[in-house]
């Protein structure tokens, strides 16, 4: 009896039955899959659970007509390397996940080529036993409606020096995403410390990434095209992401955001939420969007729009220790380009607007203090920074050009 066939247009009903997954290997050691093409898997194509010194190089992945077909799946698994790999799936292309209480570690994802109507790389959503020590580079992205890469731990597990380097993405959502919740499922292991801590979410690189996004990709679970478009570095309250890096990145957004969107001021925080790019609606930034962050480094970014867009390019809400370096952006309307509240110790440098604006930063909140201008060329700036709702601080400026 075959398992269930393709739902109807529309139709996201998939309990009609077993689906069964392509290949499962559990507390396995010394695995190598090489050289051979899967298609249609019922569930996920590959799955490797607590296993050990695993080689993936050069298999091709088919399966893309059906709910919940993830490519290739490592499952609390350490020591591994996926490469040269093609990936096409309805769902996640390759996943790192913890559903077990042992982290998935030492794992090397490198030369792979993946597009997928969801996200094409993805920590989680299972995060028990966490991730540590991962590196992913040269890879290439097309047509992913869920994302690039994304970092989720909400589960107790903690997410830990990780670098991505490299990655050229090309009709995307949001290239970059990073989450931080306290959903705390423990998946049955009663002997987990209960309740499960907030899982730690640091010490992450990211570099050299070159991407489109695009509001038509293909895509399952979006609301609304504009949903999830904006690269999102979002703690909780009193538990921040922490010790990002973003460095030499290039994104062309494909605008649309209206003045209603960019004075937003009511996005939840659904710490206890399953964790998505998607999660918060359409953001009031069309760039990046911080909250609950500390040391936070953005450097030699540079974000182009394709169509008008009336957000700031930044916001960042509850931020500690920002540095800001090189960061080149369009703007429209009225919005300043960067909007920071209740942002402690910021400091932004070598800027550069591309185009004419109002209003480069505006500074809001009471707790809002040490926020810094050095010189940065705001020759098509009207005004270099102003205050907002509840600062009544000192915004320092020093060496910025301006117009005569």
């Amino acid at each position: 009896k075959p398992f269930p066939p393709r739902s109807p247009k529309g139709n996201r009903d998939v309990s009609t039955g077993a689906r069964p997954r392509l290949l499962f290997f559990k507390g396995c050691e010394k695995v190598s899959l090489r050289d051979v093409t899967l298609r249609d898997s019922g569930c996920w194509t590959v799955h490797l659970a607590l296993s050990r010194k695993i080689v993936i190089e050069g298999i091709g992945v088919y399966s893309d007509f059906f709910y919940n077909q993830d490519g290739i799946v490592l499952d609390s698994c350490e020591n591994a390397v996926v490469s040269d790999c093609f990936v096409s799936t309805y769902d996640d292309a390759i996943i790192i996940k913890a559903s077990y209480p042992e982290a998935c570690r030492n794992i090397a994802i490198g030369n792979c080529v993946l597009t997928t109507r969801c996200a094409a790389i993805k920590f989680g959503t299972q995060s028990l036993g966490g991730f540590k020590n991962v590196s992913i580079s040269n890879c290439s992205f097309y047509e992913c409606g869920l994302g690039g890469v994304k970092f989720l731990t909400v589960d107790g597990g903690d997410l830990e020096d990780v670098t991505v380097s490299n990655i050229s993405m090309d009709n995307v959502s949001a290239p970059i995403s990073f989450v931080r919740g306290n959903r705390a499922q423990d998946f049955g292991f009663k002997n987990v410390e209960h309740p499960l801590p907030i899982g730690k979410l640091r010490r992450v690189s990211i570099s050299g990434i070159r991407a489109t996004v695009s509001s038509e990709c293909r895509a399952w679970g979006r609301d609304n095209t504009m949903d999830g478009n904006t690269i999102l570095l979002a703690g909780i309250p009193s538990n921040p992401v922490e010790g990002i890096v973003l460095d030499n990145i290039q994104v062309t957004f494909p605008g649309g955001g209206t003045l209603e969107h960019a004075r937003r001021s009511s996005v939840p925080e659904r710490q206890n939420a399953y964790p998505e790019n998607t999660m918060f609606g359409i953001l009031p930034a069309y760039g990046i969007y911080l909250r609950h962050a500390k040391a936070i480094t953005l450097n030699n970014i540079r974000f182009d729009l394709a169509s008008p867009d009336l957000r700031p390019a930044i916001i960042g809400e509850d931020v500690e220790d920002l540095e800001l370096n090189g960061f080149k952006a369009a703007g429209s309307g009225t919005e300043p380009l960067i909007r920071l509240r209740a942002t402690r110790g910021a400091l932004l440098q070598n800027c550069r607007t591309l185009g004419p604006i109002e209003n480069f930063l505006r500074v809001e909140g009471g707790t809002s203090k040490d926020v810094a201008l050095l010189a940065n060329d705001l020759r098509q700036v009207r005004r270099a920074s102003s205050k907002g709702e509840g600062f009544s601080g000192n915004i320092s400026e020093a060496g910025n050009l301006m117009a005569s």
